[in-house]
């Protein structure tokens, strides 16, 4: 009878993955969620990172002229959407993860493999905050440093590579996402 139970619980369990791996494959081939589809904890996870992105977007769009903005404007633009976009995506993956460690915890068997995942979207997000921040205050300060009334810092070797950091970041938000996948189908 114990036997029959944990063969039970083990089909569930399976089915409960395969219905998030199905999931999450409809998700990456429509597209960006909705901010409606996401929980409210993932909608507060992503809020930092999109006013981060709002505001990036606000300085380009104030400074047409500056050279930081010609110089790098179009490129940097196009990086942070696409990690707003890619962290969308995380963020769809973080619900189902988050329903899955809950899950686990009502079976009683171990979730920290979903947790460890769970944190590591969690990471990539807050990082990709920190670099698109880093990078609104790279050209804030280089457009100031153009006004002979303002002390200059130099921050133009800065540039190039606050965008190469931020497209890296954007790259391994994929990784965690297939690693996520991965963890999630075992």
């Amino acid at each position: 009878m114990m036997g029959v139970s944990l063969i039970l619980v083990a089909l569930v369990v399976v089915v409960a993955l395969g219905a998030v791996l199905v999931t999450l494959a409809a998700k990456s081939k429509s597209g960006i969620p909705h901010p409606s589809e996401l929980t409210s904890t993932s909608r507060a996870t992503l809020r930092p990172l999109r006013q981060a992105a709002e505001s990036f977007e606000a300085i380009l769009k104030a400074n047409p002229d500056a050279e930081a903005t010609k110089i790098i404007g179009t490129q940097a633009k196009e990086s942070v959407q696409r990690t707003v976009a890619e962290a969308s995506k995380l963020a769809a993956t973080r619900d189902q993860l988050t329903e899955i460690i809950r899950r686990a915890q009502m079976q009683g068997t171990d979730s920290s493999a979903a947790q460890e995942q769970l944190n590591k979207l969690d990471q990539q997000i807050a990082a990709a905050t920190a670099s698109i921040d880093a990078l609104s205050l790279r050209i804030t300060q280089n457009i100031h440093s153009q006004d002979p009334t303002i002390p200059s810092i130099e921050t133009d070797s800065d540039l190039p590579e606050l965008v190469r950091r931020l497209e890296n970041i954007s790259q391994s938000f994929d990784e965690v996402h297939q690693s996520a996948t991965i963890e999630q189908s075992q």
